[in-house]
């Protein structure tokens, strides 16, 4: 059997490290892949929130998200390859990273990750990080 990569190899291989795949992700796709409306659940809830997405390609879902969701809400899409595009919106962060490295500077009160948790070697870390 051969030896597997640790993390910091693997985030850099061909497969993980992938420009093109899931990149177009709109709205509607995380409403179905998620089973609820991250939009809606955010709104309902009283005061700044924030909101994290983990794998988040090319954020093009998160600025849909922004043009619908209060001012106070901040939204900060994390992505290993950094393959944003569109129209920044206010409250939307875009940071290139791995979610077993990167931390947020405050808490989140909405973790999604659509597509995204299958590239990662060591999934328990990365769930334990995010819940954390």
């Amino acid at each position: 059997m051969p030896d597997l990569l640790d993390d910091d190899h693997l985030e850099q291989t061909a497969v993980v490290a992938n420009s093109a795949m899931n990149r177009d992700r709109r709205l509607p796709a995380y409403r179905r892949e998620l089973g609820f409306d991250p939009v809606a659940w955010l709104a309902a809830r009283p005061g700044p929130q924030r909101w994290l997405d983990v794998g988040c390609g090319s954020a093009l879902a998160l600025f849909e998200a922004a043009e619908h969701l209060p001012g106070n809400t901040r939204i900060t899409g994390l992505d290993l390859v950094g393959y944003f595009r569109g129209t920044p919106k206010p409250g939307v962060e875009l940071v290139t990273g791995s979610v077993l490295s990167w931390s947020p500077d405050s808490p989140i009160d909405l973790i999604t990750s659509v597509h995204a948790i299958h590239y990662v070697g060591d999934k328990l870390a990365a769930l334990t990080r995010m819940s954390s």
